[in-house]
């Protein structure tokens, strides 16, 4: 009967250490389409009379979600609402005409691409915000 009861107790414990492994699910992404506005230098998102307050963890969106140059742009957010009232951005598509467009950062002097905003790492030229067409299979 021991032997049983410390077999037990290994299935319990090791069911325990596999558990305590398996990430927890995250809620599912949310979309919110409006248009980006800044206040006092924050990114908001105003989409029908709701304000959102934005937020990202990646440094390339939180830096072209404060874009000022894209403000009034019709954007679409996919991410999370957090329990602050803020919206958490995972990704972003600039809306036109129905089409979604991902932005990027160009040099027109150098012919180089950046995915947020900042000066040229070439020439140390301003880049400017450019929409691509973003195709359905996540490419562009």
């Amino acid at each position: 009967m021991p032997k049983a009861r410390f077999i037990l107790a290994l299935i319990v414990l090791a069911g325990g250490l596999l558990e305590a492994q398996v990430p927890r699910a995250q809620p599912s992404l949310e979309t919110v389409t409006g248009r980006l506005a800044h206040e006092n230098h924050q990114p908001a998102l105003k989409a029908g009379a709701k304000t959102w307050r934005l937020a990202a963890e990646s440094e390339e969106l939180r830096l072209t979600l404060g874009d000022e140059r894209l403000e009034g742009r019709e954007v679409r957010l996919d991410g999370r609402r957090k329990a602050d009232g803020t919206f958490q951005a995972e990704r972003m598509f600039v809306v036109r005409d129905g089409k979604l467009f991902k932005l990027v950062y160009y040099c027109y002097t150098c012919s180089i691409v950046s995915h947020q905003p900042g000066i040229c790492d070439c020439c140390q030229g301003d880049t400017v915000p450019r929409e691509v067409p973003y195709e359905s299979n996540g490419s562009y």
